[in-house]
Order: structure tokens, then C-alpha cells, then sequence
């Protein structure tokens, strides 16, 4: 799809501490990825860094391209999410996270996508994970191809919604009252439950993908660390308990499925009212790949060594 027939996009950060990592996330929007009409929202949720002096820096760089607003307190990554779609002027929204990374030229097949499809919201297939160099990939997701349905979404976490960086708009967004504020690190994946639950359209565009920053102190990372995940995505799902089976829902309630869910999600999924059981992606590890083949290449060396 051409660029100059797209509708426009309001690209939403949600930013705190990323100091080292926030320019390169708006640079990639800015490669080729930005059309006139379109704008990038950060919202600065009271970070302790130099995050705002850098988000004034790229303002004065791309200004009138750049609107930026600030918490008084530091209130939690849906509540930034959500300040920066109210602040939105644009139909369709593209939430980026501040250490991820867009490619180039890679938003206008994603909104065609959604526009074909006559979608609600649209994603990439790929994750392509890094550490600190894009061009240096550790892990890959690859997420299913075409619809993703709830059944899916309470298979797997290899699944769209866990990422959160993708194309929807405004209308969906309304539509599941915002991002679930108090959710901490599942507030974009409680939000994409959310949206495929009330029977949103969520597709995938195939082979497609953006940079995830990955190994780092993470808002995923930091809260993971600092409270019970699995107790809150039980809640969080069983607050759409009218989907889900009643084994399923004995299961969240119970002391151990409340939390270990999150955990056992592969072996023990959720399933629909319906009894329905979906499939999420696959997972490709580089770095585990890497280690093998050089572990199979020692010990080849090492036997000829000895034999000789």
C-alpha cells in the first residue's frame, strides 16, 4: 500500500526511565513509517531520569510532529497509554512502547491490513528480539496468521495481545472503556483480551515484524519482580468469567490456579465457555541455537585433538 493513500495514525508512547532508549523508538517512526497528518503522543509518566530532557530534544528536532505531556505522579503504563489516546486526534492509534523499535517502512502495509480486512486492529507476525542492537536478533516469536480469536489468546503468550504494539482504532479502544488501569505489566495484554472478547476483529498481517528490546529492566521485568502477575491476570480474567468454561473458572479461583496460571498456560490452558481451545505461535531462540552449534563444534575439535 502506498503511504499517501493511508489513513492517519496518532503513534502513542507511553514513557518512563528510558532515557537510553527513546530516541531510537521515535527515530523509527520517523524512518519512513510517518506521513503528514499523522503525530507522536509520549506521555511522561514522572520519571526520575533525564527522559524528559530527552523527549524536549526530540520535540525541538520534530516539532510540530510531537506533542508531549506529563503525570504529576507516576501512575502506571495504562494510565499513560490511556492520557495519550485522549490526547489523540487521529482514528487509528499505534501504541509503541519506549525501548521497542519500528522497521522502516513497515506501517502502511499494517494499516492497509486493517482497512482490507475491515479489521478493529491489526498486528505484525514477527517479534524480533534483541538486546541492544537491532541488527543483532536473539529470539523470534511468530505469531499465527490471519484471525486471532479468544481461545487463542487464552492458549499461549505467544500471542499479539502480550506484546500490545500494534494498530487499533479509537473506536475499540472506546469500545473496552481504555486500557485496564491497576493491571501494571499486563495492561496491554488485559487490553487486547479485552478487545478480542467483546468480538473485536484482531488479524495478523504475515510476514511482517518490529524490534523488541528484550533483557533489559522492562516495565515487564520490574513488575514481575515487584508483584504477583498470575494473581492479577486471574482477576483480570475472570472479570470476562461469562467466556470462559467452568472448569476454567474453578480453576482461576483456586489458590493454585490463581497463581500458577501464567505459568502453566502452555500445559493447562483456559478455556472458552464453549470448550474451545486455541493455538498461539512459536518461538525461535538464536541464542540457544548458538550455543548448540558451538558446543557440537567444540566437542568435534576436541575428538580430533585427542585422536591425533
Amino acid at each position: 500500500m502506498s503511504k499517501n493513500y493511508r489513513d492517519n495514525i496518532s503513534f502513542i508512547i507511553p514513557a518512563f526511565n528510558c532515557e537510553k532508549t527513546l530516541s531510537e523508538t521515535v527515530e523509527s517512526i520517523f524512518a519512513d513509517n510517518f506521513i503528514d497528518g499523522d503525530e507522536i503522543i509520549i506521555i511522561n509518566d514522572n520519571s526520575t531520569d533525564r527522559t524528559i530532557d530527552v523527549i524536549i530534544d526530540l520535540k525541538n528536532k520534530h516539532n510540530p510532529n510531537i506533542h508531549y505531556f506529563s503525570h504529576s505522579v507516576n501512575r502506571g503504563g495504562a494510565a499513560a497509554r490511556n492520557s495519550a489516546v485522549l490526547k489523540s486526534k487521529n482514528d487509528l492509534i499505534f501504541c509503541l512502547d519506549s525501548d521497542n523499535v519500528l522497521k522502516k517502512s513497515s506501517i502502511h502495509e499494517l494499516c492497509y491490513k486493517l482497512k482490507h480486512e475491515n479489521a478493529d486492529v491489526a498486528s505484525f507476525q514477527n517479534l524480533w528480539y534483541f538486546h541492544n542492537d537491532i541488527n543483532k536478533i536473539v529470539k523470534i516469536w511468530n505469531f499465527k496468521i490471519g484471525i486471532i480469536t479468544l481461545a487463542d489468546c487464552l492458549s499461549s503468550w505467544i500471542v499479539p495481545i502480550s506484546s500490545g504494539n500494534y494498530l487499533y482504532t479509537k473506536k475499540s479502544w472506546t469500545a473496552v472503556g481504555g486500557y485496564v488501569e491497576g493491571s501494571g505489566a499486563l495492561d496491554a495484554w488485559s487490553f487486547g483480551l479485552n478487545q478480542v472478547a467483546i468480538g473485536l476483529k484482531f488479524v495478523v498481517l504475515e510476514n511482517t515484524g518490529y524490534y523488541h528490546r528484550f533483557g533489559h529492566q522492562s516495565y515487564w521485568a520490574r513488575d514481575s519482580r515487584d508483584s504477583n502477575l498470575s494473581e492479577k491476570g486471574a482477576t483480570i480474567l475472570l472479570k470476562i468469567k461469562n467466556e470462559l468454561s467452568d472448569e476454567s473458572i474453578s480453576y482461576l479461583e483456586s489458590e493454585f490456579g490463581r497463581n500458577n496460571w501464567i505459568v502453566k498456560l502452555n500445559k493447562n490452558p483456559i478455556k472458552t465457555r464453549n470448550g474451545d481451545v486455541g493455538s498461539g505461535g512459536g518461538e525461535i531462540n538464536l541464542e540457544l541455537w548458538s550455543t548448540r552449534i558451538l558446543r557440537r563444534i567444540t566437542r568435534y575439535i576436541t575428538r580430533i585433538i585427542f585422536k591425533s
